[in-house]
C-alpha cells in the first residue's frame, strides 16, 4: 500500500479526517478543513461540489490518483462515497 494511503487511514482512525460528502461539506463550511481530497473515479458532479466547498477559502481541493476502493470508501456504508476525506485541525498541522 502507498504511504499516502497509510497516512490517510491513520488520519481517519485518529478522527482528523471526515469521510463522505455531507461531513466533508460541513467541515469545509465551518472552516475546519485544510484540504478536500477526491477519489480519481468520483463523478464530475462530486468534483464540482467539492470545489464549491473550497471556493472562496484557503482550502485546497485535490483529485487524488487513487480510486474509491483504494481509499477505503467501500467499507463505509451510508455515506456519499465521492468526496474524499477532509483534513481538519484536531491537533494536526496543515497537510
Amino acid at each position: 500500500m502507498d504511504k499516502a494511503l497509510n497516512y490517510l487511514a491513520l488520519a481517519r482512525k485518529g478522527g482528523m479526517a471526515e469521510l463522505g460528502e455531507e461531513p466533508v461539506g460541513g467541515a469545509a463550511r465551518a472552516g475546519k478543513a485544510y484540504a478536500i481530497l477526491v477519489a480519481s473515479d468520483a463523478s464530475d458532479h462530486t468534483w464540482r461540489r467539492a470545489k464549491s466547498f473550497a471556493a472562496g477559502t484557503e482550502q485546497q481541493c485535490v483529485r487524488l490518483p487513487y480510486n474509491k476502493d483504494q481509499m477505503g470508501y467501500g467499507r463505509h456504508y451510508g455515506r456519499f462515497p465521492g468526496t474524499g476525506p477532509c483534513e481538519g485541525p484536531a491537533g494536526a498541522g496543515k497537510i
